[in-house]
């Protein structure tokens, strides 16, 4: 219903040609106008003004160059000294990445030379890389506001600012597991279609080459929505069986690429002894059964604690935990369910694979499940 104002005449005139001043409103109702305001503001101006702001911190970085410290060392030497197919064979100096992501750096190195800006430059580019993969994925899933806090967070996280400049491979790991991760949930929205089953499994073949971490990730997320779409009951049983076998269709093409990568490539990096002693030397797995429970939860706060810390950079160690109830509250109102679970599986299989002594979560190495954290809290 709309209602006509009345046309204006002078003896609806205001008596005082004086502005009278207006009341301030109270704080609720500033924080309520200013948050209108920032809502109505065009988000992708706003976002590229943060992927900007995140890409000068980025660059400036790279363009300091600089000294190498011992790991990147290594890793450059195994660049310079071995070709494309050599560097398939487990690295020397207990080092291990992924083949897709060293084919990259000897490239570099073959067209930059080996100095500092050269080898960081393919690092640089995914974490630019990252900015506005969050951008877009923020605001296919977040109200405008929320998807610009969560940018401004990746924008200026510092150790994420920090792995775009350094010869390792972290970088390529928070950009691939972040794009599985959203092709995921563009999925859990769109439904299976041929085309998105098709796409996802595609790229998490080819993110299998640059990035270790997005194989187990993959793997979880594929049984996450193989039970998602069985689970429908919007839909009938064969209707769901139909959807699960067009989201799964392209998925063995995905397992032998995986497997082959893993079993050839990765594995026995991760064999490797004294690499395994060096990760046992800093506690970051069980120290004994999960069956012993004090222990269990003992390891989950030490684990909890370092993560706080490094890589999310909390101001303090208890604030992510409710920050990631929150959001997965909010998650469930806004989302969906399995829109949460798609976000958690990059932290929950991280857990896993450190519960269970295969690859630590830890540090840096837990670096790739920051943004879809991020994202969520």
């Amino acid at each position: 219903m709309s209602v006509t104002r009345p046309a204006f005449s002078p003896s609806m005139a205001p008596a005082s040609t004086t502005p009278s001043p207006s009341r301030p409103g109270t704080p609720a109702e500033v924080v309520a106008v200013a948050w209108q305001r920032l809502s109505r503001s065009p988000y992708w101006a706003v976002a590229g003004l943060l992927v900007a702001l995140g890409a000068v911190l980025r660059i400036r970085q790279w363009a300091y160059a600089r000294s190498f410290w011992s790991d990147e060392l290594y890793i450059a030497h195994n660049i310079r000294e071995r070709g494309y197919l050599d560097l398939l064979r487990p690295l020397s100096f207990s080092q291990s990445a992924p083949p897709g992501w060293l084919w990259l750096e000897r490239f570099a190195f073959a067209q930059f030379g080996d100095g500092e800006r050269a080898l960081r430059l393919v690092p640089l580019l995914f974490g630019l890389a990252l900015l506005p993969l969050v951008a877009w994925l923020g605001r296919r899933l977040l109200p405008p506001l929320a998807a610009l806090a969560a940018l401004l967070l990746v924008a200026v996280a510092p150790f994420l600012i920090g792995y775009s400049n350094e010869l390792k491979q972290y970088s390529a790991e928070a950009f691939a597991v972040t794009l599985v991760v959203g092709l995921a949930l563009l999925l859990v929205r769109n439904g299976p279609t041929w085309a998105g089953s098709a796409v996802f499994w595609s790229v998490a073949a080819v993110a299998a080459f640059v990035s270790t971490l997005s194989i187990p990730v993959t793997g979880a997320l594929g049984v996450l929505l193989g039970g998602y779409a069985l689970s429908r009951r919007d839909r009938q049983w064969p209707s769901r069986w139909h959807d699960v076998g067009r989201f799964l269709a392209p998925a063995p093409a995905w397992a032998v690429v995986a497997l082959v990568v893993y079993v050839l490539f990765l594995a026995p990096g991760l064999a490797d002894q004294q690499l395994a002693a060096y990760w046992r030397g800093k506690s970051i797995y069980p120290a004994h059964s999960l069956t012993d429970l004090p222990a269990t939860v003992e390891w989950l706060a030490a684990t909890y604690r370092s993560l706080a810390t490094v890589p999310f950079v909390a101001w303090s160690a208890w604030i992510v935990v409710p920050l990631l109830v929150l959001g997965t509250a909010a998650g469930l109102r806004r989302l969906s369910t399995v829109a949460v679970l798609v976000l958690l599986t990059p932290l929950a299989a991280g857990l896993a694979g450190a519960a269970v002594s295969v690859y630590p979560f830890n540090g840096r190495l837990a670096l790739y499940a920051v943004p879809a954290c991020l994202l969520l809290a």
